[in-house]
């Protein structure tokens, strides 16, 4: 079966972390299919106008086509001349494939907008069907951005795209929920996101002083400062840990946490680091702490139960889903005195987890063989019924 994924987000020369779950999808998928191929276009303000160039490369039976264009010459019609660019780069590299490798089995969207654009015009010309894996956590109404904000031909849009697929593939539960509130009676099958269990395994620690981790962008999405101010009523009780904040060096972090008296000794400020790094930042730590004001299903979660990790995190979005009183806590949005009590819970009560067998249930769980039948399977399932 030769499947081709259209892909609104993807790592590439201009940010390598946009839709890195998506490209782990892609690994865990490709065993699992004759041909997969990627297409992927964005647009790189380094370029001249006018200008435009496709990057391919190839990866056992896995070929991405990553397609740059830069800016107009017409500002004044930069949008739409934006959109034709997008649209005929995505054309001439599916002709391309499709001239290498004959018409593709399956269409495979991941993200509506705006990849699915191109996948209704697609889907209509060949006779085939298109799947849709939606990450986006603009459907939850309390996100920045969300639909609402992006307006309501976007909205529109989005819609149609989502009505034209065969099924929607939600990495939640809840983010399907939240979607079928829009576009109802569409058939949904929740496909987690996948972890490399080669970089995410359970691995004995013996740290003199407790640690937790957080990895994010440290924006208001995952509200930062609230880890930090319930670090200090920590601190303020005599508990002796580690918080690493990892993600975007933040000097307003950073003067937050030396004002507490935190900075450096309890709390620890860091830039991103790689995928790889986060594993082994994850094999050396406690525990995972997550305070965010709304979430979809973050891979770091999956990622930390994989590693072994106990999980504190706000009860937000679909991490309800996979976290329980058995790998970890859930506290309310916004409460920093829960998760002052969670860290604190955890800190006492960590022999309570049993690390082994929260990285072993992750593992079978999201680990890229699970996750790559699961999408096969369902490849099949559409398949058999389009015939």
């Amino acid at each position: 079966m030769h499947v081709l994924w259209l892909c609104s987000w993807y790592p590439n020369r201009i940010d390598a972390s946009t839709g890195d779950f998506i490209e782990r999808h892609a690994f865990a998928t490709a065993p699992f299919v004759s041909k997969l191929s990627i297409i992927a276009v964005f647009k790189d303000e380094s370029m001249k106008p006018g200008a435009w160039e496709i990057v391919r490369s190839q990866q056992g039976n896995l070929n991405v086509y990553i397609g740059y264009y830069g800016p107009s010459s017409f500002q004044l019609a930069e949008k739409i001349n934006s959109y034709f660019t997008y649209m005929h780069l995505q054309q001439k590299m599916m002709d391309e494939l499709v001239g290498k490798f004959g018409k593709p089995d399956l269409l495979h969207v991941h993200v509506a907008m705006k990849a699915g654009l191109f996948a209704m015009r697609i889907a209509k010309k060949y006779s085939i069907p298109y799947l849709l894996t939606e990450h986006w956590t603009g459907y939850l109404p309390d996100a920045i951005p969300n639909l609402k904000s992006k307006g309501s031909w976007y909205s529109r849009l989005t819609k149609k795209v989502l009505k034209s697929s065969a099924v929607l593939l939600p990495v939640s539960n809840h983010l399907g929920e939240q979607i079928l509130k829009m576009a109802s009676g569409l058939t949904t099958i929740r496909v987690f996101n996948a972890v490399d269990t080669r970089l995410f395994f359970y691995s004995p620690r013996q740290n003199s002083t407790f640690r937790f981790v957080h990895f994010s962008y440290l924006n208001q999405q995952k509200n930062p400062e609230g880890i930090i101010a319930a670090c200090e009523m920590l601190h303020k009780e005599g508990f002796k840990f580690e918080c690493m904040l990892v993600g975007n060096e933040s000097d307003k972090l950073s003067k937050m946490a030396e004002e507490k008296g935190l900075l450096n000794s309890s709390v620890f400020i860091m830039p991103a680091v790689s995928y790889a790094t986060v594993g082994s930042m994850m094999r050396a730590a406690d525990a995972l702490v997550l305070f965010s004001r709304f979430e979809n299903m973050p891979c770091v979660v999956l990622e930390a139960l994989c590693a072994g990790l106990p999980v504190v995190s706000t009860n937000v979005g679909g991490i309800h889903e996979v976290v329980d009183a058995s790998n970890g806590i859930l506290l309310p949005e916004g409460d920093v005195e829960a998760l002052a009590n969670a860290m604190k819970k955890i800190m006492q009560q960590r022999n309570n987890y049993n690390s082994h067998n929260i990285s072993e249930s992750a593992r079978a769980k999201f680990g890229y063989d699970t996750i790559g039948k699961e999408i096969s399977d369902i490849y099949k399932k559409i398949s058999v019924s389009s015939d």
